[in-house]
């Protein structure tokens, strides 16, 4: 339930289209009240096969192009539902191990590679059940969204995982690339 809040929170009005594993489409489009593709009932076989597709793309632009067409609003990350490899060896049955690290869901998850055009929700795993070791990633689709944007929303994301050297370091990179534009403030608690 608390990730399908904060996912609602990214958007509170408008419909939301979810890419996640096959497990979590079903309780994060329950508890959010919204659509997901890749839920495992029968008659759901495009929307896992659009899942496996979008998550075993070849390139962030593959990617980009099959959310457009899909209409995939946002995208949420669990390691603990690591689907991406039988997605892959599903649409790929003779694939490489090289050929997989390559792959969209890999570089997303595994690698943390975040293409420019998703916006990360900062999101941090309750306290209750940080001691899982559960990692939660969670995306809006964004693609107006600029590079200096996408650096701060990226920091936010690593203040609220308490990655904070991390933080910095992007915090950092976007004052010394415009220190006068002022497009981007926020305030210190």
């Amino acid at each position: 339930r608390d990730i399908a809040t904060a996912l609602r929170a990214s958007q509170p009005s408008g419909d939301i289209r979810l890419l996640t594993t096959p497990n979590a489409s079903l309780t994060l489009g329950y508890y959010g009240d919204f659509q997901t593709i890749g839920t495992v009932y029968w008659e759901n076989l495009a929307g896992l096969r659009g899942a496996a597709e979008l998550f075993s793309a070849r390139s962030a632009d593959e990617a980009a192009a099959l959310v457009r067409e899909r209409k995939v609003t946002h995208i949420a990350m669990l390691s603990e539902e690591d689907f991406l490899a039988p997605y892959y060896q599903l649409l790929y049955p003779q694939a490489t191990e090289e050929g997989f690290a390559s792959s969209f869901g890999h570089q997303l998850l595994v690698e943390r590679r975040v293409p420019p055009w998703l916006q990360v929700i900062p999101y941090r795993v309750p306290e209750d059940l940080a001691s899982t070791g559960v990692e939660v990633f969670l995306y809006k689709v964004a693609f107006d969204q600029s590079p200096a944007e996408a650096l701060y929303n990226r920091a936010l994301g690593e203040v609220a995982r308490g990655e904070l050297p991390q933080a910095v370091r992007d915090f950092d990179s976007l004052i010394v690339r415009d220190p006068a534009s002022g497009a981007l403030t926020f305030e210190v608690a």
